[in-house]
């Protein structure tokens, strides 16, 4: 999907409120209005123990009170748990919504969510990337100060002024452009645990040989393998091909951190990003991951839960450990709605496999096996359905990425990490099931008080 995107509300109701939520829900919608969305829908149960028509009723005050249509209704009956689409048939529109024009202006589609659970990647949303965030956000938020200097290396400084004789250093290699809470957060975290200056640094001398200088960043990765690294490691990276310019007198050592700063494009193939703009989709993740986390609030404040997160790796003994895997799994069930995700692909592959409990296999010997291409063509049936029928995911063209990924590879690689399905690649499928779900897991993660 490309082009701009209406901002709409959205005020709904459980049951559980009862009726008293109503005129809440009324004045609520309106005070959206009056923030400069677009539009807000008030969604309602069809009725209450209380009240047989509220949607009806909300709907008279909206009208008696000349409440214009910026702000629909919607009525649904209790959801089909047992079918892959709950709300088939049991939502009614009793008030259109006609969109207007909005005060806070459009935004790019490809800023938003792609899916309806939490957006993560598997480098740059650790558990420990976002510990060390969320301490950037303590300190910052609490009235403490940045350093002074993130001592970045002289030589990165000249390219960078080289590259803009306008820019500031810290605001270009961080991709910001403002002083706002956000903004400071993301540069404290980026300097101080990422983008340090070993790792800013694109090559050292051995002999007479540019070489990768082998520099890892302060954030440690998930397996417990020790520290992680960006820019470099693989034989492709942007450091790795700096050094083989350099030693094929391609460019010169001013050059090397030219690229370094602003990345390196390649005709006829895969652009290497460099500080600046990995810095760009790096912060992207971040950020979306503790604000569907809710970690952290709009206004970049950490959240209760942001704390109890920090206060958990600190006690016992740091993001690797069991108690902070165990509260990070939790939250993504049930805050960041992995839990939703399961439940999608556990009724779709019902509803496939009690059609064809053979569905996807290959013949092979006369035996019908469920293989890796089985497991490809299963996923992608899957990945349709979502987008086209349940509407819960959406393509997203607009983002820049160094490498093709494929189909669900970050839900699947986190789901698989924290024991939610298997991780063993002989264990990944199963001929009749498709994924097979650690229900046990996930209801053991449900139960966890965030």
């Amino acid at each position: 999907m490309g082009g701009d995107q209406d901002d709409v509300a959205l005020e709904y109701k459980r049951v559980a409120e009862g009726t008293h939520g109503l005129l809440t829900a009324v004045g609520q919608s309106l005070a959206y209005i009056d923030k400069g969305y677009n539009g807000a829908v008030i969604v309602i149960p069809r009725s209450y123990s209380s009240h047989g028509h509220p949607a009806e009723h909300v709907v008279s005050i909206l009208d008696s009170n000349e409440i214009d249509g910026r702000v629909g209704v919607f009525d649904y009956e209790d959801p089909d748990k047992s079918s892959p689409y709950p709300f088939r048939g049991r939502i009614r529109c009793i008030r259109p919504i006609t969109v207007a024009p909005s005060a806070i202006g459009k935004r790019p589609s490809a800023s938003k969510p792609s899916t309806q659970w939490v957006h993560l990647r598997e480098g740059s949303t650790t558990r420990d990337v976002i510990y060390c965030y969320l301490k950037s956000a303590i300190l910052l938020a609490g009235g403490g100060s940045a350093p002074p200097s993130y001592g970045i290396p002289e030589e990165m400084v000249s390219a960078v002024s080289r590259i803009d004789a306008t820019a500031d250093v810290e605001e270009f290699l961080g991709y910001t452009s403002d002083s706002s809470l956000g903004s400071q957060i993301w540069k404290d975290f980026w300097f101080k645990y990422v983008a340090t200056p070993e790792v800013l640094t694109p090559f050292k001398r051995s002999g007479s040989t540019y070489v990768a200088p082998a520099a890892f960043t302060k954030v440690l990765k998930d397996d417990g393998s020790g520290h992680s690294q960006i820019f470099e490691g693989r034989a492709n990276g942007l450091k790795e091909t700096i050094c083989t310019r350099l030693n094929d007198g391609v460019i010169a050592e001013d050059q090397a951190w030219e690229e370094m700063a602003n990345g390196i494009s390649i005709s006829s193939g895969q652009n290497k990003q460099g500080v600046r703009s990995r810095a760009h989709s790096y912060r992207e993740d971040v950020d979306s991951a503790v604000a569907q986390l809710q970690w952290i609030d709009n206004s970049g404040q950490p959240t209760d839960e942001g704390y109890r997160f920090v206060s958990i790796c600190e006690r016992f003994g740091g993001p690797n450990s069991s108690a902070a895997v165990k509260y990070f799994g939790a939250t993504l069930i049930q805050t960041g709605h992995y839990g939703t995700f399961l439940h999608y692909v556990h009724r779709l592959s019902e509803e496939i496999f009690l059609d064809d409990p053979l569905a996807f296999s290959k013949s092979k010997g006369g035996v019908s096996v469920f293989d890796e291409d089985s497991y490809w063509e299963y996923l992608r049936v899957l990945q349709s359905h979502m987008e086209n029928d349940l509407k819960v995911l959406r393509k997203v063209s607009g983002r820049s990425r160094p490498r093709s990924r494929t189909i669900f590879q970050a839900e699947l690689t986190f789901l698989r990490k924290y024991g939610f399905i298997p991780e063993s690649r002989s264990n990944r499928y199963r001929l009749g099931v498709g994924l097979p779900i650690n229900w046990v897991r996930v209801n053991e993660a449900m139960q966890v008080e965030l």
